[in-house]
């Protein structure tokens, strides 16, 4: 019989980055989320596991395999070990949730197990097949096991081994990514949870220490990415441009403010959701212009420009733009994002970097040079 399960939460991914509503959808590990999985993966090596499964989504697939690779094992995946499905909120922001979905939002917040959404599942059905799948696991398996799974798939799961009423809010506390929480079992199959959500093998590596969303009083941080209407918002839509031209070049000598605006039309045209004002809480923060239409050819994502209040800058809301153009891109089938910064903006590169993007290449403008920057949208491969 197996005698102790692991049961670990994913590696940090562009969900918990981006901000972004990811249940059932199928985002990838950032590099964060790498370096994770490299610290859970030295934590792991000396646990005799006989087995290693995980949820078939990708995010937890990937730290699977971290896991699985020291011990010579392979990854066996399950679907009923995925998160709760979201329906139509997958791959919104928790902005856009919470604003157009407020009822439902709360309820998803405070009284899960009244929680409903169109197309999407209940908490109860989510412990009904994560413990199905857990069935299936002890069934066939001896020795200790590692199950890598999702946030709050994990939390009922515990949930209903601990015997707690499904039907009270969860007094579990949140589970951070690569998280570890050990159950053993007694000779009479009885349940002793030895650690719950440790995640002492991270340091400065954690995800809940850097982010403020999920403590109480602090989410007021979720961007909504709303399409441009012209031609009402005009106006905004110059000042942001300006803006822009004015950080990145010292002066408005030179800016063509017609010629700026038809280009923003034309992506505006190619799709409502090509250009985009940021908001928060309800105010206009930023702008942002993706080209559907530059080097499509070539399978690649073009960020034709971010703009940031200077007001609201420092407070962690770039990582969201970056987000929105990883969703709108990927469903176009494109396998890189592409842009433009100038080579000594110091700051901005390091974010990008920071966010997996590289430099490629120095492209000689005609009024100060730019690095260009690329970030792969295709799925990273475990090296350990």
């Amino acid at each position: 019989m197996v005698d102790t399960l692991y049961l670990i939460r994913h590696c940090e991914a562009e969900g918990n980055l981006y901000r972004r509503c990811h249940g059932h959808y199928d985002g990838h590990p950032t590099v964060n989320g790498m370096a994770q999985c490299r610290a859970l993966a030295i934590r792991m090596a000396p646990v005799p596991l006989t087995a290693v499964y995980a949820s078939d989504l990708l995010r937890a697939r990937y730290t699977a395999t971290a896991v699985a690779a020291q011990h010579g094992l392979t990854v066996r995946t399950d679907p009923g070990f995925r998160e709760i499905g979201l329906g139509v909120w997958e791959d919104l922001t928790w902005g856009e949730i919470n604003r157009d979905y407020a009822r439902e939002y709360q309820r998803f917040v405070h009284r899960l197990w009244d929680f409903r959404i169109r197309n999407g599942e209940t908490i109860e059905q989510v412990g009904r097949r994560y413990m199905r799948a857990l069935r299936r696991v002890t069934d066939v398996n001896t020795g200790a096991v590692a199950i890598v799974s999702h946030g709050m798939a994990l939390r009922r799961a515990v949930a209903n081994v601990m015997g707690l009423n499904p039907r009270e809010k969860n007094p579990l506390k949140m589970i951070d990514n690569t998280a570890v929480t050990e159950i053993t079992f007694s000779p009479d199959a009885e349940p002793n949870v030895v650690c719950y959500a440790d995640n002492s093998h991270l340091g400065a590596l954690s995800t809940l220490a850097r982010q403020k969303w999920w403590r109480d009083g602090q989410k007021d941080y979720e961007l909504c990415f709303d399409p441009v209407a012209l031609p009402r918002e005009r106006a905004m839509v110059e000042a942001f441009r300006r803006e822009a031209w004015e950080a990145v070049y010292g002066s408005l000598d030179e800016y063509q403010s017609n010629a700026k605006m038809a280009d923003a039309e034309r992506c505006r045209k190619r799709h409502r959701k090509a250009l985009v004002i940021a908001r928060l809480q309800g105010r206009p923060v930023g702008l942002m212009q993706l080209d559907p239409d530059f080097k499509s050819d070539e399978g690649l994502g073009h960020i034709a420009l971010i703009v940031l209040s200077d007001e609201y800058r420092g407070m962690g809301l770039g990582a969201q733009f970056i987000g929105h153009a990883v969703g709108f891109y990927r469903a176009l089938g494109r396998h890189s994002l592409h842009l433009r910064v100038a080579e000594d903006n110091e700051p901005a590169i390091r974010f990008y970097k920071k966010l997996g993007f590289e430099h490629t290449a120095t492209e000689e403008s005609r009024l100060r040079p730019l690095l260009i920057m690329r970030k792969s949208l295709l799925p990273p491969l475990w090296v350990g």
